[in-house]
């Protein structure tokens, strides 16, 4: 039905001279239900979009308790990303990741965090820059136990 409106629109703006200034899509929400020999199961998904940013979630529920819901998150902005993204399960268990990424004027920088309901939490962190003829880096990765191992380098290049 999306394609047959858009075409519809489009027949319309050609041949008849509508003009359509926006079409507001961004909003959407489904949801489902089943239901057989060992029980139901139901779920719902939204998802919001605009100007580069998304927004979703999701819910799957079963008449026996288990289930999960989860949600997704991303945020654009010129010399900007960031982004989280998550799920929790009934029984309380849970895990989510953020990610947030900075870029312009030579340099790069990236963190990557996850955690989950018993508390831990690891990640990463990566930083290049450019100067001049030399780039830079450094990476530090932090595992569960929290330990971080570090590691830089550099590259020059020969401006011949």
């Amino acid at each position: 039905m999306k394609t047959f409106a858009s075409l519809s629109m489009m027949a319309l703006t050609i041949a008849g001279g509508l003009s359509v200034a926006s079409v507001d899509a961004s909003a959407r929400t489904r949801s489902w239900n089943a239901s057989g020999a060992r029980g139901s199961v139901s779920g719902m998904r939204s998802a919001t979009r605009s100007n580069g940013d998304v927004a979703s979630s999701r819910s799957v529920q079963g008449s026996n308790g288990r289930g999960f819901n989860s949600y997704r998150n991303v945020d654009r902005e010129p010399g900007s990303t960031s982004a989280s993204r998550g799920v929790t399960l009934n029984n309380g268990a849970s895990r989510n990741t953020t990610r947030n990424t900075s870029y312009g004027d030579g340099a790069y920088s990236n963190d990557v965090t996850h955690s989950n309901s018993n508390g831990a939490t690891w990640g990463r962190s990566t930083d290049i820059s450019r100067d001049g003829n030399t780039v830079n880096g450094t990476v530090t990765h932090t595992n569960r136990a929290g330990e971080s191992a570090t590691y830089t380098g550099s590259v020059t290049r020969d401006p011949n």
